[in-house]
């Protein structure tokens, strides 16, 4: 799924092409390590709190705010929606099942 970018000249080290999750995807994005990152124009992100951490209250936590938000039509998607450590590509492919799904509710 991922483009792997060794060359640490380069700012980014990986791009995900979105033909890998659709037939007729174009584009692609990629994610840069601060370190390798240079000042560029244009629209810019970044997250320095990546990686959600466990917590022994997380379980009830999360049924908490996972009912909360399906009652206001909010489906908590991906790292911060899940609260659950996982890659781009894993992220990308459930939003995509949950698309499907949503559209199929209609």
């Amino acid at each position: 799924m991922w483009i792997y970018e060794p060359n640490e000249a380069i700012s980014y080290h990986r791009i995900l092409c979105r033909s890998n999750f659709t037939a007729n995807g174009r584009g692609f994005w990629t994610e840069t390590n601060s370190a390798r990152s240079s000042l560029q124009k244009g629209w810019r992100h970044h997250n320095e709190y990546a990686y959600p951490v466990n917590t022994i209250d997380k379980p009830e936590a999360m049924r908490i705010i996972d009912k909360w938000a399906r009652e206001n039509a909010i489906l908590p998607l991906g790292r911060w929606g899940t609260w659950e450590h996982m890659n781009s590509d894993v992220a990308v492919s459930l939003a995509m099942v949950a698309a499907r799904q949503a559209a199929q509710d209609r």
